[in-house]
Protein backbone atom coordinates (compact mmCIF):
# COMPACT_ATOMS: atom_id res chain seq x y z
CA UNK A 1 0.00 0.00 0.00
CA UNK A 2 2.88 2.35 0.83
CA UNK A 3 4.51 1.68 -2.53
CA UNK A 4 1.24 2.38 -4.33
CA UNK A 5 0.79 5.66 -2.43
CA UNK A 6 4.34 6.79 -3.22
CA UNK A 7 3.86 5.90 -6.87
CA UNK A 8 0.60 7.85 -6.97
CA UNK A 9 2.28 10.92 -5.42
CA UNK A 10 5.14 10.67 -7.93
CA UNK A 11 2.66 10.52 -10.82
CA UNK A 12 0.78 13.55 -9.52
CA UNK A 13 4.04 15.50 -9.15
CA UNK A 14 5.16 14.54 -12.66
CA UNK A 15 1.84 15.51 -14.23
CA UNK A 16 1.84 18.79 -12.30
CA UNK A 17 5.39 19.60 -13.45
CA UNK A 18 4.68 18.77 -17.08
CA UNK A 19 1.63 21.00 -17.13
CA UNK A 20 3.30 23.90 -15.32
CA UNK A 21 3.34 27.19 -17.22
CA UNK A 22 6.75 28.77 -16.74
CA UNK A 23 5.81 31.94 -18.61
CA UNK A 24 8.64 34.40 -19.38
CA UNK A 25 8.59 38.13 -18.57
CA UNK A 26 7.00 40.32 -21.22
CA UNK A 27 7.86 43.51 -23.15
CA UNK A 28 11.55 43.56 -22.27
CA UNK A 29 13.42 46.66 -23.45
CA UNK A 30 16.50 48.70 -22.56
CA UNK A 31 17.23 52.41 -22.40
CA UNK A 32 20.90 53.18 -23.05
CA UNK A 33 22.24 56.63 -22.21
CA UNK A 34 25.77 57.96 -22.49
CA UNK A 35 27.21 60.69 -20.28
CA UNK A 36 30.89 61.01 -21.07
CA UNK A 37 32.68 58.83 -20.12
CA UNK A 38 30.02 56.43 -18.76
CA UNK A 39 27.42 54.19 -20.41
CA UNK A 40 24.16 53.74 -18.47
CA UNK A 41 21.90 50.74 -19.17
CA UNK A 42 18.36 50.68 -17.75
CA UNK A 43 16.48 47.39 -18.20
CA UNK A 44 12.67 47.24 -17.99
CA UNK A 45 10.13 44.42 -18.32
CA UNK A 46 6.53 43.50 -17.50
CA UNK A 47 5.30 40.52 -15.43
CA UNK A 48 4.66 37.24 -17.25
CA UNK A 49 1.20 36.06 -18.12
CA UNK A 50 -0.44 34.35 -15.13
CA UNK A 51 0.27 30.64 -14.79
CA UNK A 52 -0.14 27.77 -12.33
CA UNK A 53 3.24 27.98 -10.50
CA UNK A 54 4.00 30.84 -8.11
CA UNK A 55 6.33 33.56 -9.42
CA UNK A 56 9.11 34.09 -6.87
CA UNK A 57 11.95 36.00 -8.58
CA UNK A 58 13.51 37.22 -11.83
CA UNK A 59 16.99 36.42 -13.07
CA UNK A 60 18.87 39.14 -14.94
CA UNK A 61 21.39 37.80 -17.45
CA UNK A 62 24.29 39.69 -18.98
CA UNK A 63 26.37 37.99 -21.65
CA UNK A 64 24.60 34.69 -20.86
CA UNK A 65 25.50 34.72 -17.14
CA UNK A 66 23.22 35.53 -14.20
CA UNK A 67 24.25 38.89 -12.70
CA UNK A 68 21.29 39.52 -10.39
CA UNK A 69 18.20 37.90 -8.91
CA UNK A 70 15.44 40.36 -8.04
CA UNK A 71 12.03 40.09 -6.37
CA UNK A 72 8.80 39.64 -8.35
CA UNK A 73 7.84 43.23 -7.46
CA UNK A 74 10.97 44.56 -9.18
CA UNK A 75 10.55 45.26 -12.89
CA UNK A 76 13.76 47.13 -13.68
CA UNK A 77 17.51 46.89 -13.29
CA UNK A 78 20.33 49.36 -14.03
CA UNK A 79 24.05 49.16 -14.64
CA UNK A 80 26.91 51.58 -15.30
CA UNK A 81 29.77 50.54 -17.60
CA UNK A 82 29.24 46.75 -17.45
CA UNK A 83 31.90 44.50 -18.98
CA UNK A 84 31.80 43.90 -22.73
CA UNK A 85 31.19 40.50 -24.27
CA UNK A 86 34.50 38.75 -25.01
CA UNK A 87 36.30 41.99 -25.78
CA UNK A 88 33.75 43.18 -28.35
CA UNK A 89 31.98 46.56 -27.90
CA UNK A 90 28.65 44.80 -27.33
CA UNK A 91 26.67 43.71 -24.27
CA UNK A 92 23.83 41.15 -24.31
CA UNK A 93 20.92 41.07 -21.86
CA UNK A 94 17.84 38.95 -21.23
CA UNK A 95 15.49 38.17 -18.31
CA UNK A 96 13.90 34.95 -17.02
CA UNK A 97 11.21 34.29 -14.42
CA UNK A 98 11.70 31.88 -11.51
CA UNK A 99 8.83 29.80 -10.10
CA UNK A 100 8.07 27.37 -7.30
CA UNK A 101 5.37 24.72 -6.69
CA UNK A 102 6.73 23.30 -8.92
CA UNK A 103 10.15 24.92 -9.20
CA UNK A 104 11.40 26.00 -12.59
CA UNK A 105 12.80 28.78 -14.75
CA UNK A 106 11.04 30.27 -17.75
CA UNK A 107 12.41 30.54 -21.24
CA UNK A 108 14.28 33.83 -21.67
CA UNK A 109 12.92 37.04 -23.07
CA UNK A 110 14.31 38.18 -26.40
CA UNK A 111 18.03 38.84 -26.12
CA UNK A 112 18.89 42.51 -26.61
CA UNK A 113 22.34 43.48 -27.83
CA UNK A 114 23.48 46.97 -26.82
CA UNK A 115 26.43 48.87 -28.22
CA UNK A 116 28.94 50.88 -26.20
CA UNK A 117 29.10 54.62 -26.92
CA UNK A 118 32.39 56.48 -26.82
CA UNK A 119 32.44 60.21 -27.64
CA UNK A 120 33.97 63.43 -26.45
CA UNK A 121 30.63 65.11 -25.82
CA UNK A 122 29.52 65.89 -22.25
CA UNK A 123 25.87 65.33 -23.05
CA UNK A 124 23.32 62.59 -22.69
CA UNK A 125 22.89 60.73 -25.95
CA UNK A 126 20.13 58.14 -26.18
CA UNK A 127 21.83 55.62 -28.44
CA UNK A 128 19.17 52.93 -28.29
CA UNK A 129 15.72 52.25 -26.98
CA UNK A 130 15.12 48.87 -28.58
CA UNK A 131 11.78 48.84 -30.32
CA UNK A 132 11.35 45.76 -32.49
CA UNK A 133 8.16 43.72 -32.56
CA UNK A 134 6.23 41.57 -34.98
CA UNK A 135 2.60 40.53 -35.25
CA UNK A 136 1.31 37.90 -35.35
CA UNK A 137 3.89 35.63 -33.76
CA UNK A 138 3.80 32.68 -34.38
CA UNK A 139 2.55 33.12 -37.96
CA UNK A 140 1.74 30.95 -40.96
CA UNK A 141 2.24 33.11 -44.04
CA UNK A 142 2.96 36.78 -43.28
CA UNK A 143 3.99 38.80 -40.25
CA UNK A 144 4.31 42.57 -39.86
CA UNK A 145 7.60 43.77 -38.39
CA UNK A 146 7.48 47.10 -36.53
CA UNK A 147 10.64 48.97 -35.62
CA UNK A 148 11.67 52.45 -34.54
CA UNK A 149 14.82 54.42 -35.32
CA UNK A 150 15.89 56.84 -32.57
CA UNK A 151 18.67 58.53 -34.55
CA UNK A 152 19.36 58.85 -38.27
CA UNK A 153 21.40 55.78 -39.15
CA UNK A 154 22.21 53.21 -41.78
CA UNK A 155 19.95 50.25 -40.98
CA UNK A 156 20.20 46.59 -41.85
CA UNK A 157 17.26 44.33 -40.99
CA UNK A 158 17.72 40.65 -41.77
CA UNK A 159 16.11 37.33 -40.86
CA UNK A 160 18.42 34.53 -39.69
CA UNK A 161 17.84 30.83 -39.13
CA UNK A 162 18.95 28.99 -35.98
CA UNK A 163 22.31 28.23 -37.66
CA UNK A 164 23.06 31.94 -37.88
CA UNK A 165 22.65 31.98 -41.67
CA UNK A 166 20.97 34.94 -43.37
CA UNK A 167 17.60 33.88 -44.76
CA UNK A 168 16.70 37.22 -46.29
CA UNK A 169 17.50 40.91 -45.87
CA UNK A 170 14.48 43.21 -45.72
CA UNK A 171 16.16 46.58 -45.11
CA UNK A 172 19.64 47.76 -46.08
CA UNK A 173 19.65 51.54 -46.35
CA UNK A 174 19.86 54.87 -44.54
CA UNK A 175 16.81 55.56 -42.37
CA UNK A 176 15.65 58.74 -40.66
CA UNK A 177 14.23 58.95 -37.14
CA UNK A 178 10.75 57.44 -37.06
CA UNK A 179 8.54 54.37 -36.87
CA UNK A 180 8.56 51.80 -39.66
CA UNK A 181 6.38 48.83 -40.59
CA UNK A 182 7.09 46.13 -43.15
CA UNK A 183 5.80 42.67 -43.97
CA UNK A 184 7.80 39.47 -44.24
CA UNK A 185 6.07 36.78 -46.26
CA UNK A 186 8.00 33.89 -44.75
CA UNK A 187 10.18 33.43 -47.84
CA UNK A 188 13.94 33.36 -48.22
CA UNK A 189 15.97 35.56 -50.58
CA UNK A 190 15.18 33.26 -53.52
CA UNK A 191 11.43 33.47 -52.93
CA UNK A 192 11.07 29.98 -51.45
CA UNK A 193 8.87 29.40 -48.39
CA UNK A 194 10.99 28.75 -45.32
CA UNK A 195 10.15 25.62 -43.31
CA UNK A 196 8.45 25.68 -39.93
CA UNK A 197 10.68 26.62 -37.04
CA UNK A 198 12.35 29.41 -35.11
CA UNK A 199 14.01 32.38 -36.82
CA UNK A 200 15.57 35.61 -35.63
CA UNK A 201 14.83 39.08 -36.91
CA UNK A 202 17.96 41.18 -36.42
CA UNK A 203 18.10 44.95 -36.83
CA UNK A 204 21.48 46.64 -36.81
CA UNK A 205 22.06 50.41 -36.71
CA UNK A 206 25.22 52.44 -36.23
CA UNK A 207 24.47 52.46 -32.49
CA UNK A 208 23.07 49.10 -31.48
CA UNK A 209 21.81 45.69 -32.57
CA UNK A 210 18.47 44.16 -31.57
CA UNK A 211 17.13 40.64 -32.13
CA UNK A 212 13.61 39.25 -32.02
CA UNK A 213 12.47 35.63 -32.19
CA UNK A 214 10.05 34.72 -34.99
CA UNK A 215 8.18 31.43 -35.16
CA UNK A 216 6.91 30.10 -38.50
CA UNK A 217 4.14 27.48 -38.52
CA UNK A 218 3.32 25.68 -41.75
Amino acid sequence: MKKISMCFIFILFTVSFLHAQFNPPQNFYIEHNYVCPCNFYHLYWDPPEPGTPQLVNYNVYRNWEVIATVSPNTLSYSEIDPPWYQGTPYIYYYITALYENPSGESTPTDTICCGVAVTNDDEVTPSSKPVLTNRPNPFMSTTTIDFSIQKDSYVTLSVYNVKGEVVTTLVNELKSIGDYHLAWNGKDASGTDVPSGMYFCNIKTEFTTISKKLVVIR
